[in-house]
């Protein structure tokens, strides 16, 4: 598994911050839907959130595929569910998902910086260990790791 200071895992998180939050502005034009080719399950973007239910409109609920209209322009900013009939659906904000993408990303990059930080002062890029007169190729003493380079 990769740390959370690792490449790999700081561009991934700003990938997914990005595309997410993209998706959430987007929301406030359009409603994109996917409806599911069994029992007329759907999952749409549409006002700031994610909603996964049965799709109630005849047009859309007969065929499978993924359809694009104009949306209302109106952001919900709470979880919600809805039950009239047979018709089941649960809202999810887009905030609420963006917001642990986001703390993760920032702690990720603030790692890297830490990281960085202590590297160029000639610390232990671990614990922060003054390594000035350790041999560069030797364990730290205080934490025992032996790499000193930012990943």
């Amino acid at each position: 598994m990769k740390s959370l200071g690792s490449s790999g895992c700081r561009w991934s998180l700003t990938i997914l911050f990005l595309i997410v939050t993209i998706s959430w502005f987007a929301t406030k034009y359009w409603c994109i839907c996917w409806v599911l080719p069994y029992k007329h399950v759907a999952i749409w973007l549409e006002e700031g959130g994610i909603v996964v239910g049965e799709h109630l409109r005849e047009e859309i609920s007969r065929t499978a595929g993924v359809f694009a209209e104009t949306a209302s322009g109106d952001f919900e900013w709470w979880l919600d569910y809805s039950k009239v009939g047979s018709f089941r659906s649960i809202f999810v904000p887009m905030w609420l998902v963006l917001a642990p993408i986001a703390a993760c990303g920032f702690m990720a990059w603030w790692k890297h910086g830490v990281q960085r930080v202590r590297m160029a002062r000639g610390w232990c890029v671990n614990c922060g260990y003054d390594r000035a007169n350790i041999e560069s190729n030797s364990r730290c003493p205080e934490c025992g790791i032996m790499d000193n380079s930012v990943k």
